[in-house]
């Protein structure tokens, strides 16, 4: 049976580094047999290139910082999991963000389905998110009961949702994926073998 420890895992479906976090993350909580909590968090819109104004110092380094951006994911993630077509996409992920509430309240089983299911229509088969039908679909695929879902959209999980970011926002977090733990934020994938260190009692050499 896994070990209960406040590891907070906040995730935009959405987001592209949130979505190359997201199996190891899985493999970290495996590893250590750590259930996680898994935690919707609808970070702001990047702005694709096409919007950025190039007639600034400002506004150009902001363009070099999204183009290495870019590379930077297809680096990790390759073509064949993340192509710059669905990068540029800016998808509302509240609606998603609602259904992870949603079936969190069901079972931890079905919210991670859920997860798995969410990411792979978004980035695999680079479905809209914001759809209902879509999110309906995932969660059918997820297990999740539909029945009461449209209602707990425009009232519980709508407030639900509100309070949680709210909560995450004091808390620090400003992007995806981040981690809390014990009360600290690491924001990026790259502190996971921190955390793995943190997790197993300091053992071994310390990152760095």
């Amino acid at each position: 049976m896994k070990e209960t420890i406040p590891v907070s895992v906040c995730i935009d479906f959405k987001d592209p580094s949130a979505y190359l976090a997201w199996q190891p993350t899985l493999d970290l909580s495996e590893a250590l047999s750590i259930t996680f909590d898994w935690l919707p968090f609808v970070s702001p819109v990047k702005h694709s290139a096409p919007e950025l104004k190039l007639n600034t110092r400002e506004a150009r380094h902001k363009l070099m910082r999204y183009q290495y951006r870019q590379m930077d994911l297809i680096r990790y993630a390759g073509k064949s999991i993340l192509s710059l077509s669905a990068i540029n996409r800016n998808v509302d992920s509240k609606l998603a963000s609602i259904g992870l509430l949603w079936c969190k309240q069901q079972s931890s089983d079905i919210a991670m389905k859920y997860i798995e299911e969410t990411f792979k229509a978004c980035w695999k088969s680079e479905l809209d998110i914001s759809e209902k039908a879509v999110i309906r679909a995932v969660l059918a695929k997820a297990g999740a009961a539909l029945d009461l879902f449209d209602e707990f959209c425009d009232t519980t999980g709508n407030t639900q949702l509100a309070s949680l970011q709210k909560t995450l926002k004091n808390q620090g977090v400003f992007d995806t994926p981040a981690y809390l733990l014990e009360g600290e934020l690491f924001v990026g994938r790259q502190h996971l073998p921190m955390m793995r260190w943190l997790l197993t009692g300091k053992q071994g050499q310390r990152p760095i």
